[in-house]
């Protein structure tokens, strides 16, 4: 599982500036930098045989950061490659 994380306003280092990104999802909403400005953005990535622990490693994540600076900005965004999906499936997040 790929896990990475872009943060506009880092919970424990100094503020940096979040890198231009565009991402569409499987219904076509399109997220942008400009969605997540002020926030602190956690991207968890899979594949097909990984999307079942994205659940999982949010739940850790957010229990190991709850009380740390920043963390009601938090904000958790899915990331997965649907390539390998039927058009039905990736519709519907399967």
């Amino acid at each position: 599982m790929l896990l990475a994380l872009l943060a506009a306003t880092p919970a424990r280092s100094q503020e940096t500036t979040l890198v231009p990104f565009s991402l569409k999802d499987q219904f076509d909403q399109v997220h942008t930098r400009d969605d997540y400005r002020g926030r602190i953005v956690m991207m968890i990535g899979s594949d097909r045989k990984g999307s079942k622990y994205s659940r999982v490693w949010r739940k850790a994540l957010a229990d190991a950061l709850r009380g740390d600076p920043g963390f009601e900005r938090l904000t958790f965004l899915g990331v997965a490659d649907t390539r390998g999906v039927p058009f039905l499936g990736s519709r519907l997040g399967l």
